[in-house]
């Protein structure tokens, strides 16, 4: 892992990053934007014991 995109607390610093995205066959793209979705689709059924 490259130091300069860890944070002192040891997080990865996703500007720094620069992700890539897969889009379809051959196709990639540069995150530009990263962001997080809140949802509920993993609890749709309740919690697993």
């Amino acid at each position: 892992m490259d130091p300069d995109v860890v944070d002192p607390e040891g997080r990865i610093d996703m500007a720094a990053l620069r992700g890539v995205g897969r889009l379809a066959g051959r196709e990639y793209c540069r995150l530009g934007d990263a962001f997080r979705l809140e949802h509920d689709s993993f609890n749709r059924y309740g919690r697993r014991p």
